[in-house]
């Protein structure tokens, strides 16, 4: 791939305008929740959907300009025995994610530390039945745009200026920053996830296999977040409840006790 100004600008555009405008955006996001109106997370939710899709539609957009094969976007079959591994290593992270969901629900423990560990994005996680339909839409999003934008296309541009798996790693750092509202343990998360997303893409030389591990990996995380929200709220109205009724038999008291 030999970079244009078409690629340069987008190049910008995901290392720089997007994370700048993502760190904007939560700020003015989280003021809108916890003022309480009432949509404001299905309205981040769309936006984040067009912004997404809109990069892809530009990046897709350059490829037909520049005639270049879909195979340098990693839109094919891959390396046939390294693909079928990545495949078979997808399989297994999928279900250890889940099982993982599966064993949290399971545990009060566990679910105390994860609430702790959600505060820092507490407002994105969806609640209502209507967030959480878009809150898979995001998750879907994510899975087929960031690949793409983050691993496909970054490493290719990338790679025409430095050796390709030091291009990964730049890759990973960028969609580590493109996540800095999360704070310094989302960025570091994220970008550790690029990079194992970038090393599986060089190998196997197919991006289809890491769409698919990110999209179920952000819709098991989604429902897992949801859940523990909603054994929190509950575990809330329980207290409340015992403390209301603890504190009703000595109001009681007090008033028998009181003089007529």
């Amino acid at each position: 791939m030999v970079p244009t100004w078409l690629d340069h600008a987008l190049t910008v555009l995901c290392i720089a305008a997007l994370p700048g405008y993502a760190a904007w955006g939560y700020r003015t996001f989280r003021r809108k929740v916890l003022a309480g109106e009432a949509q404001a997370r299905v309205t981040e939710y769309r936006s984040t959907v067009l912004i997404q899709w809109s990069l892809l539609v530009g990046l897709l957009g350059i490829w037909v300009i520049e005639q270049r094969p879909w195979g340098e976007l990693g839109l094919a079959a891959g390396q046939p025995v390294p693909a079928a591994i990545t495949w078979a290593v997808v399989a297994a992270l999928i279900g250890f994610l889940e099982w993982q969901r599966r064993s949290v629900a399971a545990s009060e423990e566990s679910m105390r530390q994860v609430f702790a560990a959600l505060q820092s994005i507490r407002e994105l996680i969806p609640r209502s039945r209507a967030e959480r339909r878009w809150g898979v839409v995001v998750s879907v999003t994510a899975g087929v745009c960031e690949e793409l934008l983050y691993r496909s296309f970054l490493i290719a541009y990338l790679s025409a200026y430095m050796h390709p798996w030091v291009a990964v790693a730049a890759a990973a750092a960028a969609f580590g920053a493109a996540h800095a509202y999360q704070g310094w343990a989302g960025i570091l998360k994220t970008g550790s996830i690029g990079l194992v997303s970038g090393v599986l893409y060089q190998w196997c030389d197919s991006i289809a296999p890491l769409i698919v591990l990110h999209a179920l990996l952000d819709v098991i995380q989604l429902r897992m977040a949801s859940a523990v929200l909603d054994w929190h709220e509950g575990l809330q109205e329980t207290q409340d409840s015992g403390t209301s009724a603890a504190s009703e038999p000595a109001t009681g008291r007090e008033r028998d006790s009181t003089p007529s």
